[in-house]
Order: structure tokens, then C-alpha cells, then sequence
């Protein structure tokens, strides 16, 4: 049987965490923990903000302009670097775990 993936992101964007952790005692679940990809940690050095757009899709904004997107649209509109694919598994998980969502009403604005 497969085990559930429940996956910590940790409180902010810090290295040095092991790259994930099983539940040996448990059949059912292993716990995975994330490391930021070091271009967010940069990033958010710079001040730049992650957020999420109404479709559900990350973007990283940075002195009020998307700097870096997962959407294609995104990035061809506001001339952005394509997120990789860790840096969207990370950014969503981390934007989940501190309770944004797309339907936020702060969220997806330009």
C-alpha cells in the first residue's frame, strides 16, 4: 500500500533541513519536508513577495511587478522568468502552510 505524502514547509525560507524524513512506525503516511530552491531564497532577500494568481498558479512579485511566474501567460504578459518545477512545489506548499489561497481577496491582484 502506498503511503500518504504529508509534507512540512516550515515557517519561513530557511535551508538545512533534511531533504524529507519517513515515519518508519507508521504504514500510512510518510512526512516529507521541504527546502526552498536557493533563487527564492534570493528573492525574498531582494524583498520580493510569493502569491498566488486567481487560477491557483504562483507568481513572485518584487517592488509591485511579477518577476518570475508559473504561467506561461504570466510570464509572456509580464516579461517574467519561468518558475521551475521545485520552485512551484515549494511556493505552493509554503503558501498553503501559512493559509494563503488563491481565493484570498489580496490575491491575483496586478
Amino acid at each position: 500500500m502506498a503511503r500518504a505524502c504529508l509534507v512540512d514547509a516550515g515557517g519561513a525560507l530557511e535551508r538545512g533541513v533534511p531533504d524529507y524524513r519517513k515515519s518508519q512506525d507508521d504504514p500510512h503516511y510518510e512526512v516529507r519536508v521541504v527546502n526552498p530552491p536557493e533563487s527564492l531564497n534570493q528573492w525574498m532577500k531582494q524583498g520580493a513577495e510569493l502569491g498566488l494568481s486567481r487560477s491557483g498558479t504562483v507568481r513572485v512579485w518584487l517592488c509591485g511587478k511579477i518577476i518570475a511566474a508559473e504561467s506561461e501567460g504570466d510570464c509572456d504578459v509580464h516579461c517574467a522568468r519561468q518558475l521551475t518545477e521545485e520552485e512551484v512545489f515549494y511556493a505552493t506548499v509554503y503558501l498553503f502552510s501559512i493559509g494563503q489561497r488563491w481565493s484570498d481577496p489580496d490575491q491575483g491582484e496586478e
